[in-house]
């Protein structure tokens, strides 16, 4: 587990040359490796909620979830291999945020 100084660097596993977090971040104390986008939500979601514990306003449930429509969240949800959809729903679950993101 990280602590509040420490540099944490997330490569996808087949990163090479100066892609790789060695190349980016020769100082880092830690590397992990995902191989597609859900497990870098996952790790993110786990990371977010659990290490460092953050929690919704409005429920006090996990801040960050993976269902849309769930009320007080941000919601990430992927519906491809290179996109994302942020998604923040206020008390009864209405749309506050709606943005898509596409990695390259």
């Amino acid at each position: 587990m990280a602590t509040d100084k420490s540099i944490e660097c997330y490569e996808y596993d087949q990163a090479s040359g100066g892609q790789s977090c060695s190349a980016q971040y020769p100082d880092a104390d830690a590397t992990f490796t995902y191989s597609n986008l859900d497990d870098i939500l996952d790790k993110f979601l786990f990371h977010h909620n659990s290490t460092l514990a953050e929690t919704s306003p409005l429920t006090g449930a996990p801040l960050l979830t993976r269902v849309a429509g769930t009320e007080g969240h941000v919601n990430l949800i992927n519906t491809s291999e290179r996109t994302v959809y942020v998604v923040v729903n206020s008390a009864g679950g209405g749309e506050m945020f709606n943005e898509m993101i596409t990695s390259r």
